[in-house]
């Protein structure tokens, strides 16, 4: 991987970082401790990764073709509807989801798709 590479890598990374901090501050306040934010973020990350596994799983059973409805990822997950919420609208900013309709001839379909 050559430098410029890396360093693209390195600051894309960074400032997810810093748009994760700035949503959790202002949604539950200012960190107590080092401690206390990465244990958040670690928490955000791994919510994200709970969905994209789920939207994963989905389509290997499913096909890629086939949204995952909301429904069924908000019961996958479990999360508050709030939480869920924000985990989808992570997803699709970070634009590895898309949510739309697809048409299969009977009634439309809403849903999740992985990109």
């Amino acid at each position: 991987m050559n430098k410029s590479l890396r360093h693209y890598m390195a600051s894309t990374i960074a400032e997810e970082v810093k748009h994760e901090i700035n949503r959790t501050e202002e949604e539950y306040g200012p960190f107590h401790s080092l401690h206390e934010g990465l244990a958040v973020l670690r928490e955000e990350y791994q919510e994200l990764e709970r969905a994209m596994q789920e939207l994963r799983k989905w389509h290997q059973a499913n096909g890629t073709d086939k949204p995952m409805p909301e429904w069924k990822l908000k019961r996958k997950l479990g999360l508050s509807p709030t939480e869920f919420d924000a985990v989808s609208s992570e997803l699709v900013r970070r634009r590895l989801v898309h949510y739309g309709t697809h048409s299969t001839g009977r009634r439309p379909t809403t849903g999740f798709c992985l990109r």
